[in-house]
């Protein structure tokens, strides 16, 4: 039975579930084993910006800062966190960098022999390359209307899975 670690860009998988109307907060670890299926979940990694209050202020903060602690809250979520920086405009940093590092870590170390990679995020073709080369597949999950986003990446990975809305459900406070 396949090994299974999945990657979460976790603002990429909300941004695109919000184009989607569909739920912006969810359930990460429904997503994780709906989407792993019968292969062996080894882990789910979410990685995430900690919210700023500057930035979006006092409501706000607080449903993103709920959400954060009900993904850490679960057994089988490792949450990751970067953190939000203004320059011209709020970037996020060190969620990408993050994720190439520790997906070719854990293919270098064994510890999957699939990953599956939630992102539209072009930077991380290069990791996904070298886990490739480390002989591990790498499954993209794709949302409808990111295409022209996502040709390079899709390009890349061993192949792609259109992400469904049964695979999303809420947290049951949100």
């Amino acid at each position: 039975m396949a090994r299974v670690v999945i990657f979460i860009d976790g603002m990429n998988a909300r941004c695109r579930l919000e184009e989607n109307h569909w739920c912006e907060y969810f359930d990460v670890s429904h997503f994780g084993n709906a989407i792993a299926g019968p292969r062996q979940l080894v882990m789910i990694r979410f990685y995430i910006a900690t919210p700023n209050r500057q930035q979006i202020g006092e409501e706000e903060y607080s449903k993103q800062r709920s959400y954060l602690q009900q993904v850490a809250s679960q057994k089988d979520v490792q949450l990751i966190t970067g953190y939000m920086r203004q320059r011209i405009r709020w970037i996020e940093k060190r969620v990408d960098s993050a994720i190439a590092a520790d997906m070719v870590y854990l293919a270098c170390k064994d510890y999957f022999d699939q990953a599956i990679v939630v992102s539209a995020d072009a930077d991380l073709v290069p990791p996904i390359e070298r886990t490739i080369e480390l002989g591990k597949r790498v499954e993209l999950v794709v949302f409808k209307g990111t295409q022209p986003k996502i040709y390079d990446l899709e390009r890349v990975a061993s192949w792609t899975r259109r992400a469904r809305p049964s695979y999303f459900k809420p947290y049951p406070s949100n």
